[in-house]
């Protein structure tokens, strides 16, 4: 997900992809020239795999992280490829704000930080812990939830929180794993679901499609609609889309 500054050619980034090729030929589409800040919203493989290639070819400001390193192999593989590209890496929590020309954006969660570690740990603990962002743009508001699931997304409307935004990252590529109460506080207006094509898990769930579309929200998907970007419109959000599916990493 690629968020514009006001200053041409100068993103914030968040998550890397799977692989190296599919991002920076996004930057390269996009015409950008300058990355502010690089945030990685959990350490799964599909989020990081893209970012040693995007420190190497653009010029970043940072690199930030959740306030949890797990699993331990990707929290190395981040720190390993920040440091090999003199990149700082900055930690982030629940409650700060950042704020660049035409952007801004404020850390949501996680408001509490797991007590498990270990070398293997994958699955709902980790995508629990993903940074969620709202990111006031010129687009309007833009809830990024990375993979958070159930439990985060209950802790977020317990939390009090004003998650209502015009655009959404819906939560872990529209898994079956994200709860109707949570997206009818969101009310999104365009939901984005970021998912490769033939992938093996079964997303996006119907079930999340179908209550996204009673909702009211425009759905936008990757497998179907290919590359999709969100403009500011005199009414509101305007979407745009390439045409072409992207399938899921081999």
């Amino acid at each position: 997900m690629v968020l514009a500054t006001a200053e041409p050619g100068r993103v914030v980034l968040v998550d890397t992809g799977p692989e190296p090729t599919l991002v920076l030929d996004c930057l390269r589409d996009l015409g950008v020239s300058r990355i502010a800040l690089v945030v990685i919203s959990h350490l799964h493989a599909d989020h990081i795999g893209g970012l040693g290639a995007v420190l190497t070819d653009y010029p970043v400001g940072a690199v930030g992280v959740g306030l949890w390193h797990e699993p331990s192999w990707a929290w190395a593989q981040v720190q390993r490829e920040s440091r090999n590209a003199t990149v700082p890496l900055v930690g982030l929590a629940a409650g700060q704000r950042m704020q660049w020309p035409g952007l801004n954006v404020a850390v949501m969660a996680p408001r509490r930080v797991p007590t498990l570690a270990g070398p293997n740990l994958t699955g709902t603990v980790v995508n629990d812990a993903s940074l969620v962002l709202m990111a006031e743009t010129t687009a309007g508001r833009a809830l990024l939830t990375g993979d958070v699931e159930l439990a985060g997304q209950a802790g977020l409307v317990l939390s009090g929180v004003d998650l209502e935004a015009d655009v959404l990252k819906v939560p872990h590529h529209g898994s079956r794993y994200s709860s109707p109460a949570f997206l009818a506080r969101v009310r999104p207006r365009v939901a984005m679901v970021s998912v490769g094509a033939g992938n093996r898990f079964g997303h996006p769930s119907p079930f999340i499609l179908q209550t996204l579309a009673r909702q009211g929200a425009t759905v936008l998907r990757t497998d179907t609609d290919g590359d999709v970007a969100v403009l500011g419109g005199p009414q509101g959000p305007l979407s745009a889309r390439r045409g072409q599916s992207r399938a899921p990493p081999r």
